[in-house]
C-alpha cells in the first residue's frame, strides 16, 4: 500500500518536472524566436539605416571577407551586393593602401589581434569615374567573450575636397614662408593681451640674434628699440589702435646684438579686436633698411655738394653772362661809331673821296664788321653752350636763301678771282628752319671755303632734296687747300684751327665751324666733312625737310652787281625829325651826321626822362633809343611813352642798343618798341627802318 502510493509520489512528481521542463522549453523557444526575430528586425533596420548612408559602409570577419556592404559601398566600385558579398576587402584598395593595411594585418591581426583598437586612416581611392580621391575610413573591430576579433566594422567618407583645401592651405602657408623669408622680411605676431609675441628667425637674425637669444614678449620690442625713436613709435601705433590710419607705419632704430644700430621700417595692422573695440591681436613685418638709409644720407650729402657745386657754376655762368654782356656793349658801342663812320665816309656824305682815301675807308669798314663777326660769333657759341639759343622756325625759299648767302661772300670771292657756282634741285623749293641760323652756317662754310682757296680757284654750293628720306642737304665745296686726316677729328671744336701753318697764314678764331655744328644739330640734323689735303673739301650739312615743291634754277648775280635794297614807300617832302636817346657822345654824333644826310631832322637826349617829355608833346616824328642809360633806362622810357594818352603813345620807336645777349630783343620788343637792332647796326638797314616807320606817320611833324 505504502509502495504504491511512494510510486504515484513519484510518479507525479516526475510528470509536473516534465511539464515544467516542457513549458521552460516552450518559454526558451519563444525567447529564442524573439531574440532571432528581433535580432533580425535589428539586423533589417542596420542594412535600412546602412543602406540610405551617403557613407561607404561594410562589415568584414577576421579573415577580411566581407560579410555586408550597403548600397553605397556597391555603388562605388560597381559590382552587386552578390559579388562582394564573400570578397576580402583588400582587394578594393589602391596598391599603395594596399601595402599599408598588408603590412598591418600582419603585424596585428595575425600576430596578436588583441592589439587591434579602433581607429580612423586616410586612403587614397580610384573614383569611379577613373578618378583619384581620398577617403577616410573608420574602423570597429568586434571581440567575443574570449577576446578573440570576430568582425569588423568600417564606415568610410570622401575627403577629396577637404584634402584639397588643407593641401591648397599647406602650399598657401609655404609660399607665405618662402615669400616672407625671400623677400627678406622679418614676422611678428604680437598677443596684445597677454603681451605675447612671435618673432621669426629672421626678424631675429635681423638683430643679430639666435632664436633663443629673443624671448617672446612686448617687452623685447620696447627695450630695442632707439630711446630717441620710441615716442614717435608710439605714437604711430596708437593712431593705428584708434583706427586714425588704416595701417602701421614707422621708420625707426633698432639696437643690433654687440652693439650698434640698425634702420627698420616696420609695418602692421590690427587684426582683432575685443567686443569694447580695443586692439588684442597685431600682425606685422620688419624690413632692414639700413643700407637705403645710409645710401639716402650719401645722397643728400652729395646732392648738397653738387647743390653747392650748381650754385657755384650758375654764379659762374652770370658773371660769364655778365662779362659778355658788357664786354659786347662796349665792344659795340665803339664799332657803332667806327662803322657808321666808315659808312658816312664810304657814301661820300661829307663830300667827295679820292682813290686811296676810299681805300682807307673800305679797310676800316672791313676791320670793324670782321670784329663784330667775332664778337656774334662768340656769343652764339655761348647761347648754345648754356642750351639758351632759341630757334624762330618759318616757310624758307631755298633759292632766295641760297642767293643771299653768296651775295654775302661775293665781294671776297671776286677779289681773289675765284669762280662760284650754285646747283638748286628743282624739287627743293621750300623748307622749314630758322632762316637767319640756316643762312649763318652756310655763310660761314661758304666764307671759310673762299678763305682758304687760292686764287683762280673754285666754289660752290649745291642744293639737293631726298623726299622720301624728308631730308634736304646743303653741299658746300672748294677746291682748297684741304684738311689732313689728322685734323678731321677736332675739326668742330671751338677756338681750334686745324694746321699750325693755317694759323699763320689765315686769319680766325675757329669759332665757325663750332658754331656750323652746333647751329645744324639744333634743327635736328648734321653736318659732314669729306677732305683732301691739296685738293679741297665738301661740307654736307643735312637737315629736315618739311615741305615739297617743285622748282627751277637760279642764276648767281654778278660780281659787279648789287643786291637790291627792299622797296620802300616814298616819305613826305617835309624832313621828318628824329629824335636821338643815347649817353655816348661819339655815337650821338656819329647819328647826327649820317640822319642829316639822309634828310632828316635831329635832336638829341642822353636820358630816358628827357625822351618822355619830349614825347608828351608829340614832340618826334621816330624815337632811337638806347637802352642802358643813367638813371631811366630804355626799356621803361619806353613802357611810359607807350601809356602816354592820346596819338603821342604810338609814336615809332626803334630800339637801336649794344644789348644783344638772349632775350635781349624779346625784351625791347615786349617793353612797346617796334624794331630792335643790335649796335653796330648798318646805316643802310637803320635807315630802311626809319623809312619803313614813317611811311605810315605822314604828315606828323
Amino acid at each position: 500500500m505504502v509502495a504504491q502510493q511512494q510510486s504515484k509520489l513519484s510518479l507525479g512528481n516526475s510528470e509536473e518536472e516534465r511539464l515544467r521542463l516542457a513549458h521552460r522549453v516552450e518559454e526558451l523557444t519563444a525567447e529564442r524566436d524573439l531574440g532571432v526575430r528581433l535580432l533580425r528586425e535589428s539586423e533589417e533596420r542596420y542594412r535600412s539605416l546602412a543602406d540610405h548612408q551617403r557613407e561607404l559602409i561594410f562589415r568584414w570577419d577576421s579573415r577580411t571577407i566581407i560579410t555586408f556592404a550597403n548600397r553605397a559601398y556597391c555603388h562605388f566600385h560597381g559590382r552587386s551586393h552578390a559579388d562582394i558579398i564573400g570578397a576580402s576587402w583588400l582587394h578594393d584598395l589602391t596598391p599603395e593602401a594596399l601595402q599599408l593595411e598588408l603590412a598591418r594585418y600582419r603585424d596585428v591581426i595575425l600576430a596578436d589581434p588583441h592589439r587591434l583598437a579602433a581607429r580612423t586612416v586616410e586612403y587614397p581611392m580610384t573614383l569611379p569615374d577613373g578618378g583619384r580621391g581620398w577617403f577616410e575610413w573608420s574602423f570597429y573591430p568586434c571581440f567575443d567573450e574570449q577576446g578573440e576579433l570576430t568582425e569588423g566594422h568600417s564606415v568610410g567618407r570622401e575627403i577629396t575636397g577637404r584634402r584639397s583645401l588643407e593641401q591648397e592651405l599647406l602650399d598657401s602657408e609655404e609660399r607665405w614662408h618662402f615669400a616672407v623669408e625671400g623677400s627678406d622680411l622679418g614676422l611678428w605676431d604680437a598677443n596684445l593681451k597677454s603681451g605675447e609675441v612671435y618673432y621669426s628667425s629672421r626678424w631675429k637674425r635681423m638683430l643679430g640674434y639666435a632664436d633663443h637669444e629673443i624671448q617672446g614678449r612686448l617687452e623685447e620690442f620696447s627695450r630695442l628699440i632707439h630711446p630717441e625713436d620710441l615716442p614717435r613709435l608710439r605714437e604711430v601705433v596708437a593712431e593705428h589702435y584708434a583706427s586714425v590710419t588704416e595701417l602701421f607705419a614707422c621708420e625707426f632704430r633698432m639696437a643690433v646684438k654687440g652693439g650698434g644700430w640698425c634702420w627698420i621700417a616696420s609695418r602692421g595692422k590690427v587684426m582683432a579686436r575685443d567686443e569694447e573695440g580695443a586692439p588684442i591681436r597685431m600682425l606685422g613685418t620688419h624690413t632692414d633698411i639700413t643700407a637705403r638709409i645710409e645710401n639716402e644720407e650719401m645722397l643728400a650729402s652729395r646732392t648738397r655738394e653738387l647743390d653747392s657745386a650748381r650754385e657755384a657754376l650758375e654764379q659762374a655762368l652770370r658773371l660769364k653772362d655778365d662779362f659778355l654782356a658788357c664786354m659786347s656793349h662796349e665792344l659795340r658801342t665803339p664799332l657803332t661809331v667806327i662803322i657808321g663812320q666808315s659808312e658816312i665816309l664810304r657814301d661820300q656824305i661829307h663830300g667827295p673821296l679820292n682813290e686811296t682815301q676810299q681805300k682807307a675807308v673800305l679797310s676800316v669798314e672791313s676791320g670793324g664788321h670782321h670784329l663784330l663777326a667775332l664778337i656774334n660769333d662768340i656769343l652764339d657759341l655761348s647761347k648754345i653752350e648754356a642750351a639758351m639759343l632759341e630757334l624762330y622756325p618759318e616757310q624758307v625759299n631755298v633759292e632766295q636763301l641760297c642767293v643771299a648767302c653768296l651775295q654775302f661772300v661775293k665781294q671776297q670771292a671776286h677779289a681773289k678771282r675765284l669762280a662760284v657756282s650754285m646747283i638748286l634741285d628743282p624739287a627743293a623749293v621750300f623748307f622749314r628752319a630758322d632762316s637767319r641760323r640756316v643762312m649763318q652756317l652756310l655763310i660761314n662754310l661758304l666764307a671759310n671755303a673762299v678763305k682758304f682757296t687760292p686764287e683762280g680757284g673754285e666754289v660752290g654750293l649745291q642744293v639737293t632734296g631726298d623726299q622720301e628720306g624728308g631730308q634736304i642737304r646743303f653741299l658746300v665745296w672748294d677746291t682748297g687747300i684741304g684738311i689732313s686726316q689728322a685734323d678731321l677729328a677736332r675739326l668742330f671744336s671751338p677756338f681750334v684751327q686745324v694746321g699750325s701753318g693755317l694759323n699763320r697764314r689765315h686769319e680766325g678764331t675757329g669759332l665757325g665751324l663750332a658754331l656750323v655744328e652746333r647751329l645744324v644739330r639744333l634743327h635736328g640734323g648734321g653736318v659732314s666733312v669729306v677732305s683732301e689735303e691739296g685738293r679741297g673739301s665738301r661740307f654736307t650739312v643735312t637737315l629736315p625737310w618739311e615741305g615739297y615743291g617743285s622748282g627751277g634754277s637760279a642764276t648767281l648775280p654778278s660780281s659787279g652787281e648789287r643786291s637790291p635794297a627792299p622797296e620802300v614807300a616814298a616819305l613826305p617832302s617835309d624832313e621828318p625829325l628824329i629824335l636821338v636817346v643815347d649817353d655816348s657822345p661819339a655815337t650821338v654824333e656819329m647819328m647826327r651826321e649820317y640822319l642829316r644826310g639822309c634828310n632828316y631832322r635831329v635832336t638829341v637826349v642822353t636820358g630816358g626822362e628827357e625822351a618822355v617829355a619830349l614825347a608828351r608833346i608829340g614832340f618826334p616824328a621816330l624815337i632811337l633809343m638806347d637802352i642802358q642809360m643813367p638813371g631811366m633806362d630804355g626799356l621803361e622810357a619806353i613802357r611810359l611813352i607807350r601809356r602816354l594818352p592820346g596819338s603821342v603813345a604810338d609814336v615809332p620807336i626803334i630800339a637801336l642798343t649794344a644789348l644783344a645777349m638772349q632775350g635781349d630783343r624779346e625784351r625791347c620788343l615786349s617793353a612797346g618798341a617796334d624794331e630792335y637792332l643790335s649796335k653796330p647796326a648798318r646805316m643802310a638797314e637803320l635807315n630802311i627802318q626809319i623809312r619803313k616807320l614813317l611811311v605810315p606817320q605822314r604828315g606828323r611833324a
